[in-house]
């Protein structure tokens, strides 16, 4: 249960520090992260934070096992950290009622954020 409640947190973190980069910064990353309207017509936000909180949880745990129980824990984080990257671009050119235009700056704020998140669920799952 311990695991479950970190997993909601740091994938809640993550909007939250998204959400302050972007208030400083006026980017819309937070909007990117919780867009999915490629998928679902006109989604609530409450159903999209949900969305965002599931994969959260789900990378959590995948974390969580190879943290513990491989040796490929350094190559995973270098993956997730790719995965990051390549989904900035990715999501920005799949929104489709939306205009989120790739840019160097809501890129370097997207990764910023993701960084965060990655330190901020590190230092979790090591405290466990």
């Amino acid at each position: 249960m311990r695991r479950l409640i970190s997993a909601i947190l740091t994938s809640v973190a993550l909007y939250l520090i998204l959400s302050l980069l972007d208030e400083v910064w006026h980017t819309q990353t937070v909007r990117l992260l919780l867009n999915v309207d490629f998928l679902f017509d006109h989604l609530a936000f409450h159903w999209e934070l949900l969305l965002h909180i599931i994969v959260g949880i789900l990378l959590y745990y995948t974390l969580v096992y190879f943290y513990h129980y491989t040796f490929y824990f350094n190559d995973v984080i270098m993956a997730v950290v790719a995965m990051f990257m390549l989904l900035y671009f990715l999501l920005s050119e799949l929104a489709v009622t939306i205009s989120l235009n790739a840019t160097f700056l809501g890129f370097t704020i997207w990764m910023i954020g993701h960084l965060l998140y990655l330190v901020i669920t590190l230092y979790v799952i090591r405290e466990e």
